[in-house]
């Protein structure tokens, strides 16, 4: 990005530089390439980049940014006003809960060891199916990985899982082409909307087009399910020096930068 390198030429801690072999490509087959990647971690570079050309005002707007101390020493920039709006609902209107067993009694641990196991994918089918009884009109189901939910969706076809959600739901599956995005949620919404209908599921994907930037008010999102988190590979390069870094700075912010930040990191 040419406005982050544009201050590339001072290096400092806020850049980390990385080098590993990466697979031959087809033009050199058996030999391994080295990448060089010079990597930013301190959006504070940009912002003060924008200073340095005599921004006048530069506004925040976000439904995550709270706690702002946090992102006001990442940033490297104070904001005198702030503003935090309440929900649009009230919290008794609201039931946010963990589970950690399914209905069978099997630990729902999410991670990619154990979610491979069929005692798993089971479990989650069974509570959904519960999930699917009691959540009035529309139900949005995530999953870390269109994978994942592949591998799910299949599994449950071949038990009864599937049948019996579709007693309960009409069933409607967010698809990996844009092209066919708009059709499939249109066609959820009519139904999870329509007073003469069961509801709708939707099963979706995390950091997908569903969880980014849609209105799900109302029956559109009466339940929503998350199946684990789709944490980002913790030996990946930029995860390790996003840490590394994170941890330089709790030492020199102190309390500014908390669990919250480091949970952005790997999510």
């Amino acid at each position: 990005d040419e406005l982050l390198l544009s201050s590339a030429n001072n290096i400092s801690c806020k850049y980390a530089k990385s080098v590993w072999d990466t697979q031959a490509t087809t033009t050199a087959v058996g030999a391994t390439n080295r990448t060089i990647s010079y990597w930013c971690f301190s959006p504070g570079r940009a912002i003060q980049e924008l200073i340095r050309q005599n921004v006048r005002c530069i506004i925040l707007t976000s439904g995550t940014l709270y706690p702002f101390e946090p992102l006001e020493a990442e940033l490297n920039l104070k904001f005198p006003i702030t503003l935090r709006n309440p929900h649009v609902i009230n919290a008794d209107q609201l039931n946010l809960s963990v589970i950690p067993r399914g209905p069978d009694g099997v630990k729902l641990n999410g991670t990619y060891s154990v979610r491979e196991t069929p005692a798993y994918r089971n479990s989650l089918g069974l509570l959904l199916v519960q999930l699917a009884q009691v959540v009035p009109a529309g139900l949005l189901i995530f999953f870390p990985s269109y994978a994942f939910m592949s591998q799910c969706i299949e599994f449950w076809k071949n038990s009864d899982t599937y049948e019996k959600l579709s007693r309960f739901k009409q069933i409607f599956i967010e698809p990996r082409e844009k092209n066919q995005f708009n059709k499939i949620f249109n066609e959820y919404r009519s139904i999870a909307c329509s007073e003469s209908s069961v509801g709708a599921i939707l099963f979706s994907v995390m950091r997908g087009r569903v969880s980014e930037g849609l209105d799900l008010a109302d029956n559109t999102g009466r339940g929503v399910a998350i199946l684990g988190l789709p944490y980002a590979p913790i030996h990946d390069p930029r995860v390790l020096l996003k840490m590394a870094y994170l941890d330089e700075q709790c030492v020199k912010f102190k309390s500014k930068f908390n669990k919250d930040q480091s949970q952005k990191t790997l999510t």
